[in-house]
Parts: structure tokens; C-alpha cells; sequence
């Protein structure tokens, strides 16, 4: 069984159209890669302990984020993924460019488990 394409999946000469997935689960290429395109797979939880269990279930944390009526919930919630950068009711890619920044896990420039990024961004 697959996902269902919601929406997408479509080119128009050299533009991809949006794609939406629906039915993702932790054994698709899309839950468990990075995806640098207009894609998103949308996976459902029954609570919110399995919803950071599965956000935590990947071997990347570049950018996150969480959206919620309640801001202390979903600050609560952020506070607990494995994340580089954390958004809360707002877009992954709404970063300040001109700060240093960084991945966790296998993910974003200078985090993969070396010290070298110190060095990289500190002046003695």
C-alpha cells in the first residue's frame, strides 16, 4: 500500500507543481529522506508523545515545526524534536540567514558530529 497523492506531482516544463501525500508511514522513502523540493508527505498520530516519537524518528533535524492553537503546547511540543531550528505556527524555511545555523543528527552544514563548526564560527 502506498501514499495518495493529494495534490501535484506534476511538471510544468522546468517547474514542479506542490505535491501533498497523504497515508506516509515511517517505511516511505518520503518520512525517512530530506526532501529539497515542493513535497511534503503528511502522516497522522494519535497523540502528541507519537507525534514527537515520529518526528524523532529520522536520521535528519535540519528545520521543524509546530502548529497549534495553543502556543504553550505546541512551545512545549518544539522543545522536544530533534531539530536544528524550530518553528512554531510558522514556516521550516523562515530562518535568519545571516546567523549561524545547523542541523542535528545526519543534517545541515557543520553539525555531523564534529567540533569543527566551533572553530568555523568563533574568533579568538
Amino acid at each position: 500500500m502506498g501514499a495518495t497523492v493529494e495534490t501535484g506531482n506534476t511538471a510544468i516544463l522546468n517547474l514542479l507543481t506542490p505535491t501533498v501525500l497523504s497515508g506516509v508511514t515511517r517505511e516511505m522513502r518520503i518520512f525517512k529522506e530530506e526532501i529539497f523540493g515542493p513535497a511534503v508527505g503528511i502522516v497522522q498520530f494519535a497523540n502528541d508523545a507519537e507525534a514527537i516519537e515520529l518526528a524523532n524518528a529520522t536520521d535528519f533535524g535540519l528545520s521543524g515545526a509546530v502548529h497549534s492553537t495553543d502556543i504553550y503546547r505546541a512551545m512545549q511540543l518544539a522543545r522536544q524534536v530533534e531539530s536544528g531550528m524550530m518553528h512554531v505556527n510558522d514556516q521550516t524555511a523562515n530562518d535568519e540567514i545571516h546567523s549561524p545555523f545547523g542541523g542535528e543528527k545526519s543534517s545541515g552544514t557543520g553539525r555531523f558530529g564534529g567540533s569543527f563548526i566551533i572553530d568555523e564560527l568563533t574568533t579568538v
